[in-house]
């Protein structure tokens, strides 16, 4: 009978190990397959950003990009286009970064070592890709709050906690002079203590989630720093990622001891008597103090925690990125404000045709309607971005000189302000105004002022065009207006693109050109749509055309 007790466990544990093995064996093989495609998750938007609005708060010096400029280059898009990320760190982070392009070109190096060692190492990016898989994600894990203003997570009045806690061994200590008055103070301490622990922890639901997460997080970051500290200080420009690392780890290296046990992902479940046992010593509620007294104390390596979490899993991600678009490169950043392409895409279009442009001035950009205008400005927008932020292009060759980033393109009127079309053009080109004036900057605006009557279009636009290409900043502008290339002939260069008709079929070869457009073909539409022939020949007669 022993004996098959014996077999039986035998067996019962080499079925467990082989099923451990064979999901090992498929997690790596889905990691392997999804690398280098194209992500099909869907991310929830505003939970993502939780972590950047509180960053942004916090750091009221540095210049990040609008929400204007983010919605007009469709970047929810791109960073979704972007984003393999394996743990909510990693998801949050990378958006953030996505917003800043006063990015230090150090910290832009390092990143660029960290996804060419990911790109090239793929043993190493499994084992890499494991460990974070294992933080997990977290959508909304409010981390961001313990990050930059952990005094406001703390319980007031901590010391009461440890009274309430010691109050029950004090009852028993007082056994021995009367067992009547020290049962009655056991039975109301254990009552009282288990009446507000359960109140408390219930109000601080999501804040427990958080410290769950966060535990995860340093679990994830032990297992990184026992593999990859040496190699960490490799591929970073200054040389100490690793062993920043290591600091950062070190106040929360015993985290596992000093949260509860129910904030601990990897322990099992708690059973009943010792989830009472913590009721009544308040054991939740005096470790969550702790712990959040610990982020007080240990504020600057809780960032850089968090920080070197989120370089990594974003390095797998551009990594992954890279390997999946028909090419890239590294940026070179000039000291002047030029913009030099070689072959260049916008990430968001399937099958692009590439543009090759040098850009020394400010510029108008013209052509026919479709004709591929706003795609342009929008991919040297977005490569700006993508170069001062991830330190990659979507091109052969990307020079540029580092400026901010700003745009005006896609409004509309805002009915519930009761604000017009054109009151939202004036505002934000005056936004565009005001900040070329603050630093240098990079501006694009498609159909400037549209919203108004030809004659006062041209006047206006004329006048904001010259007071842009008066300071230090670059200003491409896309536009139907032909007269504008006229006007700021001497002060703007004219670039544009063409189209041709092949049996009564537009053709566009999305091509950029020198000079300004010389063709109209808005009438020649009408007619390819089927729209009446008087209304074609009306047209052309106010034009002058036969």
């Amino acid at each position: 009978m022993f004996a098959l007790i014996t077999v039986g466990i035998f067996c019962v544990m080499a079925v467990v190990l082989l099923l451990i093995r064979k999901a090992h064996i498929a997690s790596v093989r889905n990691l392997k397959e999804t690398f280098g495609r194209i992500p099909d998750e869907e991310h929830d938007m505003k939970r993502v950003s939780s972590y950047h609005v509180h960053a942004i708060q916090a750091d009221e010096e540095t210049s990040f990009l609008d929400s204007t400029t983010w919605g007009d280059l469709s970047m929810d898009s791109v960073y979704q286009r972007i984003n393999a990320c394996h743990c909510s760190i990693g998801d949050e982070y990378l958006y953030h970064v996505l917003h800043d392009v006063h990015t230090p070109q150090s910290t832009l190096e390092s990143r660029y070592l960290l996804k060419e060692w990911l790109s090239t190492d793929e043993v190493s990016r499994l084992r890499l890709q494991k460990i974070l898989v294992g933080i997990g994600k977290r959508p909304g894990n409010g981390l961001g709050a313990f990050i930059f203003y952990p005094f406001t997570k703390r319980l007031g009045n901590d010391w009461i906690y440890v009274v309430l806690a010691m109050s029950p061994l004090v009852a028993c200590a007082l056994l021995s002079l009367s067992i009547q008055i020290s049962m009655g103070i056991l039975i109301c301490s254990v009552c009282l203590n288990i009446l507000v622990s359960v109140n408390k922890t219930s109000s601080l639901e999501s804040e427990l989630e958080s410290l769950r997460y966060f535990s995860s997080l340093v679990h994830g970051a032990k297992m990184i720093n026992r593999e990859f500290a040496s190699r960490l200080n490799e591929m970073c420009e200054s040389g100490t990622l690793g062993d920043d690392l290591e600091i950062s780890l070190a106040p929360f290296r015993r985290m596992r001891g000093v949260l509860p046990g129910s904030m601990n992902p990897f322990a099992a479940e708690v059973e009943v008597p010792f989830l009472v046992l913590k009721a009544v010593f308040l054991m939740d509620l005096i470790r969550y103090n702790r712990t959040v007294g610990l982020m007080i104390a240990h504020n600057q390596e809780l960032q850089m925690l968090y920080k070197i979490i989120g370089e990594l899993d974003m390095a797998v991600s551009s990594a992954s990125f890279c390997a999946s678009i028909p090419w890239y490169c590294k940026p070179h950043f000039d000291e002047e404000n030029f913009i030099v392409i070689e072959n260049g895409y916008h990430p968001l279009v399937s099958n692009p045709v590439p543009n090759s442009v040098v850009l020394k001035n400010d510029s108008i950009l013209t052509g026919s309607n479709a004709s591929g205008k706003s795609t342009f400005i929008k991919m040297i927008a977005v490569n700006h971005i993508l170069a001062q932020s991830l330190f990659i292009c979507c091109a052969k060759e990307y020079s540029l000189g580092r400026a901010f980033v700003i745009s005006s393109m896609a409004l509309r009127d805002n009915i519930e302000i009761g604000e017009s079309y054109f009151m939202a053009e004036i505002r934000s080109l005056r936004r565009i105004m005001d900040e070329c004036k603050k630093q240098r900057c990079v501006c694009f605006i498609d159909e400037i002022l549209r919203g108004t009557n030809t004659p006062e279009r041209i006047a206006a636009s004329t006048a904001v065009l010259r007071v842009l290409h008066k300071t230090q900043s670059m200003c491409l502008v896309a536009s139907h207006d032909i007269e504008l290339t006229e006007i700021l002939d001497e002060i703007y260069d004219n670039y544009h693109f063409i189209e041709h008709f092949e049996k009564d079929e537009v053709v566009f070869d999305y091509l950029l050109k020198k000079g300004p457009s010389k063709t109209r073909n808005a009438i020649r539409l009408l007619e390819y749509m089927g729209f009446d022939e008087q209304v074609v020949i009306d047209a052309r007669e106010m034009l002058g055309e036969k």
